[in-house]
């Protein structure tokens, strides 16, 4: 089923709208940081925010290829290019800036996750999900996929990158694609 040039809008604006949030929890994470680096004490305000930080760059960047296919479909790319990339580019910027301070402060993402307990039971495997670039599937598809294959310590960098090339198609796929297939690349895609 084709999407109308109504749906369309309404779907491009929802994912402005969600990016927009997504942009607005990395600046105040910023101004967090910004303000820690000056008093220590703020470390206590900042840790959760930062365990977020992947997340919110990752929608960032998701909802950002979403906007982008919007108004290419719409015939607006031109709109996306002076007002929405420099959206994103700030994002980015921000995201770097925020990790840059965090390691020269020596904090670090805490792994909320207690270390599992063994036990004898034979769980059923579970598959490793497709992921095609619609965004309503994505939030399934990446903890799915974090929890399979990105925080497996036992899985070298350049396997954790063939299994999310075999696990994406469509968009996703020309995305993940774009980027060379070379073990230091992995934590950029």
């Amino acid at each position: 089923m084709s999407l109308t040039a109504g749906d369309r809008e309404r779907l491009l604006k929802r994912n402005i709208y969600k990016r927009d949030q997504a942009v607005e929890q990395i600046s105040i994470l910023m101004g967090v940081v910004n303000s820690t680096k000056s008093e220590q004490s703020d470390i206590a305000i900042l840790q959760p925010r930062l365990d977020d930080l992947e997340m919110l760059i990752t929608d960032v960047r998701l909802y950002q290829d979403s906007i982008l296919d919007g108004f290419i479909e719409l015939d607006r790319d031109s709109e996306f290019i002076t007002t929405h990339h420099p959206i994103g580019k700030l994002a980015l910027e921000q995201y770097y800036t925020i990790t840059s301070i965090c390691n020269e402060i020596g904090l670090t993402k805490q792994n909320p996750v207690s270390p599992p307990t063994t036990r004898n039971i034979q769980l059923p495997r579970i598959e490793l999900p497709s992921f095609d670039g619609n965004i309503l599937h994505w939030r399934a598809f990446r903890d799915t996929f974090v929890s399979l294959v990105h925080d497996n310590d036992q899985v070298p960098p350049i396997q954790k990158f063939h299994h999310l090339l075999s696990a994406v198609s469509g968009s996703a796929a020309a995305t993940v694609k774009s980027v060379p297939l070379i073990e230091a690349n992995y934590p950029i895609v």
